[in-house]
């Protein structure tokens, strides 16, 4: 489970503070490596402790436009910069190409969508979860030990610290789904407010003893519904509200909007949500409770090894923020999850144990997965999984073994948790249950094999790195090609100081003197712009390249360059990826300078030209890189197309 979004979080109230605060900023967006912001007053900027915080490459004025440079990680810090800036000025329209990217509705498109909305509202919320979770197990394990008295005041009390949050999920949810929005944080909280008003609370209760089952309202029923600890509900509440709140604020005359757009906007929504929107959610997030339980009953041990070991793909890929509404109506109805967390938890641990193998194994890497691994035994396993295991692909295959073998075991004796939290070491008194004494035993093992299987394959058949001859380095034998042709220039001598100064990884530019990029290998593109002036690519072999046409062409706004591939493509080597108008570019005053930058160096090694030519044909060698895990970083036994 990733905690990713935190760090950025801490960036972007740094970024915010160095830039003047909230209130100097007029607009901001990003490209493909670089926050950029129009201020109010240059003045207030503070340029030093820009570049001096955590995660930012470099900052500069580029004309009346401040540039932040991030990386290629700039999208994931821009979200958390527009949830502290609001929609007034992160409107992420300064590049108009920006919503370019939305035109694609396919079924791709719209599962990304989903995907990235659950993540965008859970990942703010997690910290309050995260923390009433774990204090809920630390009391069932101190209930165990006889320190807590199980129904006592002081019990009581401490139920009402941990539960309040889980009570109250559906104020959490509807607080974060209306930042992600982006409509009216009070009008929101109206919703939940009416989901867990008494009258529906109590209905509910009373339905056992023979009560009515809801409200006549006209000629609909509003149904009593028990909506505590509900996320589906919300969500629709408050997305539903963004569009009413929003149309509202665009025909009503702003002399009126304070008094209409409030009361026409509850009046339109809340009744929807009662009739129809929340028992839907309801519904629906009761029957893929019940699925994901008759999974665990009639899938047994197998479908414990396939959760266990495919774990960390459902990870990468964002996956597991659609198993979320699920296992927060099971822990609500059930009082447990079995489906998510013990799954994650094995997962994680396999992953942790790979990584320790590989600091023993890999002398050049040792310091990178230690520095990753530990995280993994918390549950932040995505630094590990991308700076190490899934580089060296063999530890990432033990790591699917492992969490294979620790799910099936978890599977096989019916584990459980009983509280959420991220699912490392620290989660593990959330499997104590005085109802289930066995369980923490249970999770102990299935945690001790998956670490131990991952991390003994891993030591066992994860070659070493052959020690270099005396004090001679290590020789690179990975070849880029040339994604273009041109002439060569070192970074040094381009007229931008972030490539310049090699903030974004060393590399050579190209002055093109044709009008198409290719692939340099085989691999996926990983970022691709509205704009398509620049794109990041990533090879099979692990190397992360970016392209970026032209310098300061995002302001272009797409008019040179026409992406012919998408976000998210397999790539062939030589195949074209994007075609470009050198003389458009120039027109506008432009240097068609191409930087070639690997963007992931420190995780690969030393970087060199391939040729000390002044000219390069596309397809021939650029760049010169070093082996990883006895493999080149980049497939060198195919030809140019």
């Amino acid at each position: 489970m990733s905690t990713r979004n935190g760090s950025g979080t801490e960036r972007a109230e740094a970024v915010l503070a160095a830039v003047g605060g909230p209130e100097n900023v007029v607009q901001a967006w990003h490209c493909i490596t670089r926050l950029r912001f129009t201020v109010r007053d240059r003045a207030r900027v503070d340029l030093d402790r820009l570049r001096d915080t955590a995660g930012v490459a470099g900052a500069q004025f580029s004309g009346d436009q401040l540039q932040v440079i991030i990386g290629t990680d700039v999208e994931r810090e821009y979200r958390a910069l527009a949830a502290r800036l609001g929609e007034s000025a992160a409107t992420a329209d300064a590049p108009a190409t920006a919503r370019r990217g939305w035109a694609r509705f396919g079924p791709r498109r719209i599962a990304d969508l989903l995907l990235e909305t659950l993540s965008g509202i859970f990942t703010p919320i997690l910290p309050a979860i995260v923390g009433a979770g774990l204090l809920k197990g630390v009391l069932a394990l101190l209930v165990q030990l006889g320190w807590l008295t199980e129904g006592g005041e002081v019990a009581a009390v401490w139920d009402i610290v941990a539960d309040g949050t889980f009570y109250f999920l559906p104020f959490l949810v509807a607080a974060s789904a209306a930042k992600r929005f982006g409509t009216d944080l009070s009008l929101s909280m109206a919703v939940p407010a009416a989901l867990l008003y008494p009258t529906l609370v109590e209905g509910a209760a009373l339905i056992g003893e023979g009560g009515a089952e809801g409200l006549a309202f006209g000629p609909w029923q509003v149904p009593f519904v028990t909506y505590s600890s509900a996320v589906i509900p919300p969500i629709l509440g408050v997305y539903l509200l963004s569009w009413v709140h929003r149309g509202l604020t665009r025909v009503i005359p702003p002399a009126l909007r304070i008094v209409v757009v409030p009361l026409v906007s509850l009046v339109v929504t809340i009744p929807v949500v009662l009739v129809v929107l929340a028992p839907l959610g309801h519904y629906a997030g009761g029957y893929l409770s019940e699925g994901s339980l008759w999974l665990f009953d009639h899938g047994g041990v197998l479908a414990g090894a396939l959760l266990g070991g495919l774990m960390p793909l459902i990870v990468l890929t964002g996956m597991h923020y659609a198993f979320f509404p699920a296992t927060f109506q099971t822990l609500a109805s059930r009082g447990y999850d079995v489906i998510l967390l013990p799954f994650n938890l094995v997962a994680n641990l396999a992953t942790a144990g790979a990584t320790m193998a590989v600091a023993i194994r890999h002398r050049r890497l040792r310091s990178l997965a230690i520095s990753t691994g530990l995280p993994a035994f918390l549950g932040i396993t995505e630094p590990a999984i991308y700076g190490v295991t899934l580089r060296l692909k063999r530890p990432f295959y033990f790591t699917l073994a492992g969490g294979a073998v620790g799910g099936g075991y978890a599977a096989l004796f019916g584990l459980k948790c009983f509280g959420f939290a991220v699912p490392g070491l620290a989660s593990l008194p959330l499997y104590v249950n005085a109802d289930h004494p066995a369980n923490i035993l249970h999770a102990v093992v299935a945690v001790a094999l998956s670490f131990s299987i991952a991390f003994g394959l891993t030591l066992a058949f994860c070659r070493p790195e052959p020690e270099p001859a005396g004090d001679e380095p290590d020789q690179p034998v990975g070849t880029l090609a040339a994604p273009l042709a041109g002439r060569v220039l070192p970074l040094a001598q381009v007229p931008d100081p972030t490539f310049a100064d090699g903030l974004l990884g060393p590399g050579v530019a190209v002055d093109p003197t044709g009008d198409v990029v290719v692939a340099p290998f085989d691999g996926t593109v990983e970022v691709l712009p509205g704009t398509a002036h620049a794109l990041a690519l990533r090879s099979t072999g692990g190397t992360e390249v970016l392209i970026h046409i032209g310098l300061d062409t995002v302001g272009l706004e797409g008019a040179p360059f026409r992406a012919l591939v998408a976000q998210g493509d397999r790539i062939t080597r030589g195949q074209e990826l994007i075609r470009f108008d050198r003389a458009r570019i120039e027109a506008a005053g432009l240097s068609p300078v191409t930087p070639v930058v690997i963007t992931n160096a420190a995780l690969i090694g030393e970087v060199r030209p391939a040729t000390g030519a002044t000219e390069v044909a596309t397809g021939n060698p650029l760049l010169t890189l070093p082996a990883i895990d006895g493999h080149p970083a980049i497939d060198t036994t195919r030809g140019a197309h």
